[in-house]
């Protein structure tokens, strides 16, 4: 087995067990190729053990979300079938570590253009988006302190709960439209696409290009996370969240 695989095989362990590994499991010298090949391995893995991917996760899209990981650019990771939740399903906080919740904006793929296409030519490859939430948690104590150690964790992709209705893309302002973030009534936080490499559009050609660079291919259908609006807030048992996207709509989840 090699150091990539028992990594891998840690976390998956860590994540059945509902425990997370301490920072130092991947030792000093973890680099963005090793997270990454932890990540295929995961993936791997996960199919081996009947699990379908359904699409994917870009992660840490804003300025201060970059900063705060020291990373030069976004992260990938995989978004599973059984990760996805029906819209306002009540949500079993315990099943996870140390769960934190954010408000995005969900594309589905009908099919994947070149990377640097003409914008009208992006927009008509998706079939639909969607407001829907993330429920991002790490296998890895405190949380990762750093990009490698998020990548590695599959970029710390929980669940996926969207939206009941679709949207074309064309119908939304994909830079300016407001989102909120509620619990129990109350605003715990609010952002817009702009926190999304300043457009959906813009994460949209990040993810195609990215991709390509990887050898990952997008399939048609594949869903689409394309990173946080506004900051994660802590996933609390009891309460209720919903979020509202102008133009887009709202979903809601019961956290238990």
């Amino acid at each position: 087995m090699t150091d990539h695989e028992s990594l891998a095989s840690i976390l998956l362990q860590a994540q059945r067990e509902g425990r997370a590994v301490p920072q130092d499991v991947f030792g000093k010298d973890l680099d963005i190729a090793d997270a990454l090949a932890i990540q295929r391995e995961l993936h791997a893995q996960a199919i081996t053990a009947g699990r379908m991917p359904c699409g994917h996760k870009i992660g840490l899209t804003s300025p201060g979300a970059m900063r705060l990981f020291g990373a030069q650019e976004p992260m990938i990771g995989t978004i599973f079938a059984d990760t996805v939740l029906p819209p306002g399903a009540a949500v079993a906080t315990g099943t996870f570590i140390a769960p934190r919740i954010e408000g995005e904006i969900l594309l589905e793929i009908g099919h994947a253009p070149e990377w640097n296409a003409s914008d009208d030519i992006l927009l008509a490859a998706l079939t639909s988006i969607r407001p829907a939430f993330e429920i991002a948690d790490s296998r890895i104590v405190g949380w990762p302190g750093n990009v490698t150690h998020a990548t590695a964790d599959n970029a710390c992709c929980a669940r996926v709960m969207p939206g009941a209705d679709r949207v074309q893309a064309t119908q939304v302002d994909l830079v300016d439209a407001r989102s909120e973030l509620l619990e129990d009534g109350q605003l715990v936080a609010a952002g817009s696409p702009r926190d999304c490499l300043g457009s959906i559009l813009n994460a949209w050609r990040w993810l195609l290009r990215r991709s390509g660079e990887l050898g990952i291919a997008l399939q048609p259908g594949d869903i689409v996370l394309c990173g946080a609006m506004g900051p994660a807030v802590p996933l609390k048992p009891g309460r209720r969240y919903e979020l509202l996207v102008e133009g887009l709509g709202t979903v809601s989840l019961q956290a238990e």
